[in-house]
Parts: structure tokens; sequence; C-alpha cells
């Protein structure tokens, strides 16, 4: 009896330590995976699409403010008609920041089944394609209206293009195909990535800036970005 009690000590043996090797193997697994995933939440992410006509301002400049917004929100017309007008005389024109517009189309979330935001993005990377990405995008905040109700309809966004005197058989093809979505799909991916829940956003040289109404503390991380 004691000689099959060792026998059967030895025939176990290997089975064990078969499944403590498993058990590590799969605790080494665990950790890999965790690994990945916080890198994956911490780099940025990979979706991003250069569209160099929607950015104005000296590629080399020490400060880079990126601006996430949408076409049906008011807040946005009021920076575009007011402090982006400062921003681009005074630090873009001088060569001190490369400005950069991204859509970040969050007002279609308001109501069910609204796109406009969409559509209006997707009309001004069009426009882009033409050299006119900034004409179209005053001339949408122009026009704003009330969110999703019709301001920002293809047939509207056509209308806007012809009023610039783009090309529009190019430019009703792009809209159609939403040949830009790429790009539009970056910058939401973007925006996520930095957790921005409003619009205007901003980023200067890669940190979010809260702003208020008047917008002071985006001039005033400009300044301190570039003084450093």
């Amino acid at each position: 009896m004691p000689r099959r009690n060792r026998n059967y000590s030895r025939q176990r043996s290997p089975s064990s330590t078969m499944q403590r090797n498993i058990l590590i193997v799969a605790a080494i697994v665990v950790v890999v995976i965790v690994v990945i995933a916080v890198a994956a939440s911490t780099s940025a992410p990979t979706g991003d699409v250069a569209f160099p006509a929607r950015q104005i301002g000296d590629s080399a400049a020490k400060v880079v403010v990126q601006e996430f917004a949408d076409y049906q929100c008011p807040y946005c017309a009021v920076f575009n008609s007011s402090a982006e007008v400062t921003l681009r005389e005074q630090y873009v024109k001088t060569g001190k920041v490369l400005f950069v517009f991204r859509s970040f189309p969050i007002v279609d979330s308001f109501v069910a089944n609204g796109n406009e935001s969409h559509l209006a993005a997707l009309g001004a990377l069009c426009a882009g394609d033409q050299d006119m990405f900034w004409e179209y995008h005053d001339l949408l905040y122009k026009n704003q209206a009330t969110e999703n109700s019709g301001a920002f309809s293809t047939p509207r966004l056509e209308a806007f293009a012809a009023q610039l005197h783009l090309d529009s058989v190019k430019f009703d093809q792009c809209l159609s195909n939403q040949a830009h979505s790429d790009v539009l799909n970056g910058d939401i991916s973007l925006a996520n990535y930095y957790k921005l829940n409003g619009t205007p956003s901003f980023i200067v040289n890669g940190h979010v800036v809260n702003v208020s109404q008047d917008f002071h503390e985006l001039f005033t991380a400009i300044d301190n970005a570039l003084q450093s």
C-alpha cells in the first residue's frame, strides 16, 4: 500500500507542475492585457487625420491652439465673431500661433435623428478641398439658426457653396459621399481622448483650457505658453 501511495504521488507530480505552469502563464497574460489597456487609455488616438486646409498660421509656431466646436453651437458663433477675430489678427497673422479648427458635433445628440452639425462639418471640409475652408466656416456661423431646424440641411449647404462660387459639382459629390468622414471621426476621437464635454473647447499645446464667456483664459494660456 505505501508503494502504491508513492507511485500515485509520482504520477500526480507532473500534472501538478503543469497546472502551476498554466496558472503562471495565465497570470502573465492578465498582466500583459492590463498593461496594454492602460497604454491604450493614455496614448493619443490613432484616428486623427491631417487636413491642412482647416489650420492657419505658421506651422512652426511655438504655440498650437486647437478649437473643438459645433457649427450649431451659439457660444461657438460668439467666439467666431469676437475672440477668434483677435486670435487671428494678433496671434495667427503675427506668426505666434498655429490655429487648428476641429469639429465636435455634439448638438445633434440633443434631438432625435439630428444630423446638421455633422453635415455642416463635412460641408466645411468639402469647401476646404477648394481652399475655401475658412470662408465657408465663417459663412456657416453667420447663418446659424435654431438647432436641427433645416438651416444646415444638404440643400442649404450646397447653396452656401454656390454663394462662395465653389465648383458645385465637386462640392455636392464630396458632401453626398461624405468624403471626409474620416477627418470628422478623427476629430471626435480626439475630443473624446481629451474628455471634452462641451463646445467650444480649446487645447493649447496639448493642454485643455477651460474658458468663460469672454475667453480671457484662452489668451492667458496662449501668452503663458509663448513666455515659457
